[in-house]
C-alpha cells in the first residue's frame, strides 16, 4: 500500500465520523471517542516512516510556533468565544475531556505529523518545495477547519500558517522534530484550554 492511501483513510475516515455527527446519528460523546479510535489507529502509521532527528529542526521552528500563539488573541477578535467556550463545556460536561485531551497531547502530534508531513509533504515534494510547502499546509488546515464563516476563514489561516510552520520543523530537523514542535502545540493549547474552562 502506497503511504498516500493512508491519508485518503484517516481523512474519510474522520469525514465519516464527522458526518455521523453533524447528521444527530452519533451523540457528541460517541463521536469524539470515535474520532480518539479512529486517530489512534492510525498511531502505528509513523513507525513504518523514516524518523530521522535533529534538534535544529524544533529549535529553528519554535520562535514561530511563539510568534503564532502571540498573535491568536488579536486574531481572537473574530471569533465568538460564547461558542467555542459553550462547546468546551458540553465536551467536559459529556465527561469526554480528559479522554480528548490525553489523544491530542499524546496521538495527535504523532498521527498528524506522519500523515500531513511524513507522508503529503514527500509525496508532494515532486513538484517543488513550495508546492509541498503549501499544498499540505492547505490541507493541514482544512482537516482541522472548514472556512464556512468569517471566523473560521481566520481559523482556517490561522491552521495553514501552523502547517507551514510544523512543515518547516520536520524539513530541518525530521519527523521526529516536527512531532515533537506539535507536541509543544498540543500541550500550550491544552494548558490555555483548561484554563479556559476554569473561568466558564
Amino acid at each position: 500500500m502506497r503511504p498516500l492511501y493512508l491519508l485518503i483513510a484517516f481523512i474519510a475516515a474522520v469525514a465519516v465520523v464527522y458526518s455521523l455527527s453533524y447528521a444527530g446519528i452519533l451523540g457528541l460523546r460517541a463521536s469524539e471517542y470515535l474520532y480518539i479510535a479512529v486517530e489512534t489507529a492510525f498511531f502505528p502509521a509513523a513507525f513504518a516512516l523514516k524518523r530521522r532527528y535533529s534538534p535544529r529542526g524544533l529549535y529553528d521552528a519554535l520562535p514561530f510556533l511563539l510568534l503564532w500563539f502571540l498573535a491568536q488573541p488579536f486574531l481572537s477578535y473574530f471569533t465568538p468565544s460564547e461558542s467555542a467556550g459553550s462547546e468546551l463545556l458540553n465536551l467536559y460536561e459529556s465527561g469526554v475531556l480528559p479522554a480528548l485531551i490525553a489523544a491530542t497531547v499524546v496521538v495527535e502530534p504523532v498521527v498528524q505529523e506522519a500523515l500531513f508531513r511524513g507522508i503529503l509533504l514527500e509525496e508532494l515534494a515532486r513538484y517543488g518545495s513550495a508546492v509541498a510547502y503549501i499544498a499540505s499546509s492547505l490541507v493541514y488546515a482544512l482537516f482541522v477547519v472548514q472556512p464556512v464563516s468569517l471566523s473560521s476563514a481566520v481559523a482556517f489561516a490561522a491552521y495553514f500558517l501552523l502547517g507551514l510552520i510544523f512543515a518547516y520543523a520536520y524539513k530541518r530537523g525530521g519527523l521526529t522534530a516536527a512531532i515533537f514542535l506539535h507536541g509543544i502545540f498540543s500541550v500550550a493549547l491544552t494548558l490555555i484550554t483548561l484554563t479556559t474552562l476554569a473561568y466558564l
